[in-house]
């Protein structure tokens, strides 16, 4: 790629799932399973402190039953239209992706289909054979923009350079070249990683710190994500979002699931427009991923003006390997 060549990765819940983060189905299904067993774990740690059990306790179980039995809605959807759960439902979001996180499969590790993580590092660090040069140039000409609140792909990427440059560059050296790689996302994240923080950066959240207070906890936290429908979600983020496509040459979409709103809010119909652009429409129908298109395209005005947006039935890892230009070419 030549000076200057941009290509922007837009990623869905679908880019996390190879590494067990939940689709939408199964996030609500994860909630509805342990936020009871979270309240009731830091409950016995506050040594059943009756405050918390009477407000707190009660509640998550009243939450995860109005839950029950929901399908074919995201947990966002389901907010929007109950909003008297609003505040314990973005506290149950992020007690389940700490669990999750927690949890999760480590890229490069045996039995992950569709490992897109470790495919990426590869091509960012491909053809930088020193460690001046990675420090250089790691990340340059790719930025991400996430709908995901959860943190693996910047956990591995960091521990991964950690492996790599542990015995030749400094810890702080490192988190600065895992930060060169701008990550934004849209609607916040569960917190900062410990090599992220700087004196203004915010809470700073282990990954996969699902520990017995992880429900008193996530309560603190939970002004850290917005949900889609949200009307606090902030122009920053979003500005911040849109800054990172507009000037992309070429954008590849991985795991969006191409919700009208998600769509609306980072106004993508003109964002996209002018671009080569290549989405993920793993197992979708001719049909759906003609839908998918149009949901992405400005109206056709003329062949010239039509966007070049294309969904193909494949999942993050071939869509990379078939479309994410090498920084050497």
């Amino acid at each position: 790629m030549g000076n200057g060549y941009l290509q922007t990765l837009i990623l869905g819940a679908g880019a996390s799932f190879p590494y067990d983060f939940p689709l939408s189905d199964g996030l609500v299904e994860g909630i509805r399973k342990n936020l009871p067993t979270a309240a009731a774990e830091t409950a016995t740690l506050l040594n059943n402190d009756l405050r918390f059990v009477e407000s707190h306790t009660r509640a998550a179980n009243a939450f995860a039953e109005a839950l029950n039995g929901l399908t074919a809605a995201s947990i966002d959807k389901f907010l929007n239209l109950n909003q008297q759960w609003l505040d314990i439902g973005r506290t149950a979001i992020i007690v389940e992706l700490l669990r999750r996180e927690k949890y999760s499969l480590y890229p490069g590790g045996a039995g992950i289909q569709g490992d897109w993580y470790n495919y990426l590092f590869a091509k960012l660090t491909e053809g930088l054979d020193t460690v001046e040069a990675i420090k250089a140039e790691f990340g340059t000409g790719i930025k991400i923009v996430t709908f995901n609140y959860d943190r693996s792909l910047e956990h591995f990427l960091h521990e991964n350079l950690t492996r790599l440059l542990g015995s030749t560059a400094r810890e702080a050296e490192i988190a600065e070249i895992a930060s060169r790689l701008e990550i934004v996302h849209v609607y916040g994240s569960i917190g900062r990683l410990p090599w992220q923080s700087n004196p203004n950066s915010g809470s700073v959240v282990e990954y996969g710190d699902h520990s017995e207070d992880v429900y008193s906890r996530a309560e603190k936290l939970k002004n850290n994500i917005q949900l889609i429908y949200d009307q606090r979600t902030t122009l920053d983020q979003i500005e911040k979002a849109k800054s990172c496509i507009y000037p992309a040459n070429r954008v590849l979409v991985l795991g969006f699931g191409f919700d009208h709103k998600n769509i609306e809010n980072l106004d993508l119909r003109n964002t996209l427009n002018g671009k080569s652009v290549f989405a993920t429409g793993y197992k979708m129908t001719t049909n759906e991923r003609l839908h998918a298109r149009n949901q992405l395209s400005l109206t056709k005005i003329s062949a010239a003006q039509y966007n070049d947006i294309n969904v193909i039935d494949a999942d993050c890892l071939l869509l990379c390997r078939e479309h994410l230009l090498s920084r050497l070419s």
